[in-house]
């Protein structure tokens, strides 16, 4: 699979979620439940083989950590068995804060890995 091809089955995965969206890029407008996949770090396994670690953000409720919290409280299960049935090993995930030029954007950070 190509890494453009992991990017969109992941974002589809995401639509798979009660309340969420995929893209496979960050929306110019992000709405709470949008979520969308960064490509990172590559790293060699056995033979040929590589791992590819990838950031999946799914923005939730800003400028309320409490609101946020509880959203992806709900939902955080249904993340992790959507990305694992598209082929991703979810490592953890964190809160983390986008700085856009329409305002921050907060996010809770899913952090995955891919055989490529």
């Amino acid at each position: 699979m190509s890494f453009l091809e992991t990017a969109a089955a992941l974002a589809a995965a995401l639509s798979t979620v009660d309340g969420c969206t995929g893209y496979t890029r960050m929306p110019t407008a992000t709405r709470v439940g949008d979520g969308w996949p960064l490509m990172g770090r590559g790293e060699r396994a056995a033979g040929d083989a590589f791992t590819v670690a990838w950031r999946v953000r799914v923005a939730v409720p800003g400028n309320d950590e409490l609101a946020a919290l509880e959203w992806f409280d709900d939902r955080w299960d249904a993340l992790f068995y959507a990305l694992t049935a598209a082929g991703a090993n979810v490592d953890g995930w964190a809160p983390y804060v986008v700085v856009t030029k329409q305002g921050d954007v907060w996010v809770y950070e899913i952090i995955c890995r891919t055989g490529e």
